[in-house]
């Protein structure tokens, strides 16, 4: 064998070595980058909204410690509101602005979010826990009171997978961008981040960050939770240019939560971005929606429907 030739073949696999370290290296920054994610500074606060406003400090059966903003208005209603993956507890307070008669209402930072303790997220499973002490507080708060939940991304699954378990807790659901699997959402979140073809060479950093959580997000899946909802006011808002959760998946889960759910769609839209893209159309659903459940029965006095 020449001796060129020996040379040129060490120095090819040096550099194929090394591009396939860097790729691998990338995907592992990727998963941290997901897993412990960035805190997003506050941006909004319902005291600047001329709405009332009172910090609290909640904690959780795990340990964690949530922060978040109690809104002290009518006490027969009470809005718990849960903001997504990479946000905080300011996403949703203009909503609230818009709501009359104002309800009670409750905003949070999930775990690794905001103002809240923990470094690690799970994008919903772990959340769950979030979900459950922010509902206890609210019913503490407002005891009797017809509930609300209202969901962003992670924030509507980690309410699907905490308030599944506890019906009752809860009288109507708000879900915005809810994801289908957590598998086909980590599938699509890094086209959604990069819109170029260049960043679905990231997906396999689901690899790592599985490691890192112990989670398989193949498993992580909101339909079932949906199934034991079934029956229950929902109101899905969904763009159909949504990434992460292509239509037929929306329109599997509407069907699957029953005849009391209902599902707003938004064209051109992309995940999350729909009350910033057709905020008159986001704005009527939703405040149409709540004006139902508040001068409807409670689903706590309705025989639950077992249609799926």
């Amino acid at each position: 064998m020449p001796t060129w030739f020996l040379t040129v073949f060490i120095s090819l696999a040096v550099l194929a070595g090394g591009l396939a370290g860097l790729y691998f290296l990338a995907l592992y920054v990727a998963a941290r980058f997901s897993v412990f994610p960035m805190r997003v500074p506050h941006w909004i606060a319902p005291g600047e909204l001329a709405l009332p406003q009172e910090s609290v400090l909640i904690e959780t059966e795990d340990g964690q410690r949530l922060r978040g903003w109690w809104c002290q208005g009518d006490p027969e209603v009470v809005v718990v509101f849960a903001h997504g993956y990479m946000m905080n507890r300011s996403e949703f307070v203009p909503q609230l602005a818009h709501l009359h008669p104002q309800p009670s209402a409750l905003f949070f930072d999930f775990r690794a979010h905001g103002g809240s303790s923990g470094r690690m997220s799970t994008i919903g499973p772990a959340e769950a826990n979030d979900v459950r002490a922010a509902v206890a507080y609210a019913r503490q708060r407002c005891p009797g009171a017809k509930l609300i939940y209202m969901g962003s991304s992670m924030g509507a699954a980690a309410g699907l997978f905490a308030l599944s378990e506890q019906p009752d807790s809860v009288d109507a659901l708000i879900l915005d961008s809810v994801y289908g699997s957590l598998d086909e959402a980590a599938k699509g979140w890094w086209d959604f981040i990069g819109r170029n073809k260049y960043a679905k060479l990231l997906t396999p950093s689901q690899f790592f960050a599985q490691r890192m959580t112990g989670i398989r997000p193949v498993d992580i899946r909101t339909d079932g939770p949906l199934s034991k909802l079934a029956g229950k006011p929902i109101l899905f808002l969904h763009g159909d240019a949504d990434p992460l959760v292509p239509r037929p998946t929306m329109e599997r889960l509407v069907q699957i939560s029953g005849p009391g759910a209902q599902v707003e769609w938004f064209a051109e839209s992309s995940h999350g971005r729909a009350r910033l893209e057709h905020p008159q159309q986001y704005l009527q659903a939703v405040t149409t929606f709540f004006e139902a459940v508040r001068n409807g029965p409670s689903p706590r006095d309705v025989e639950p429907s077992n249609s799926v």
